[in-house]
């Protein structure tokens, strides 16, 4: 089980942020909020005995994600149009990445942009170290035929779970294992 809680921090006071992920961290693993102690792997990704976590925050939106199943990451990012992501991919993806997103028509490669991006990160989030050990990472399927490529559904020992809950936003999961529910808390 997957507890995945979203939260509009315009609603939300900025300071009120880490009091949400003490109180979150608290309730999933079953002690006092004075309890909780984070600890820190070799990786540099926060821990805490017998719960695996992990945040993420664009625009106006945090999302937390709980899990006592093995690591997972998180990432959302706000879907801008703007954004020069054909440069982006070319500097920091996989060349094939950026290939596949220059075939496509802008409204379709910049939701895949997206896509692979969030994947990446959720992965280093995951694993904890920094994101550019896992920017040029293939998160493409090679053996699909035809122009619509897929991406990958687990890389690295982690599944890639995306979801498409908020508006103009690309959000994934990476996690150990294949959860049989996520549930979504919209707060």
């Amino acid at each position: 089980m997957i507890h995945l809680h979203t939260y509009d921090i315009w609603n939300v006071a900025k300071s009120s942020s880490k009091k949400l992920l003490t109180s979150n961290l608290a309730k999933y693993a079953g002690i006092k909020v004075s309890e909780v102690k984070l600890r820190y792997n070799k990786n540099g990704k926060p821990t805490i005995k017998g719960l695996s976590f992990s945040i993420s925050h664009s625009q106006n939106v945090l999302v937390q994600a709980f899990t006592k199943n093995g690591e997972i990451g998180v990432d959302v990012e706000y879907k801008n149009s703007k954004r020069k992501y054909l440069a982006v991919a070319k500097r920091y993806f996989h060349p094939y990445e950026h290939q596949y997103l220059q075939s496509l028509d802008k409204s379709a490669a910049i939701n895949c942009f997206y896509h692979l991006w969030t994947a990446k990160e959720a992965v280093c989030k995951a694993k904890g170290g920094r994101l550019w050990y896992y920017l040029a990472d293939n998160y493409l399927e090679n053996s699909c035929s035809g122009k619509k490529k897929n991406m990958v559904k687990s890389i690295k020992g982690l599944n890639i779970l995306q979801f498409n809950e908020i508006k103009n936003f690309s959000l994934t999961i990476a996690t150990q294992f294949k959860p049989e529910k996520v549930s979504f808390i919209h707060e």
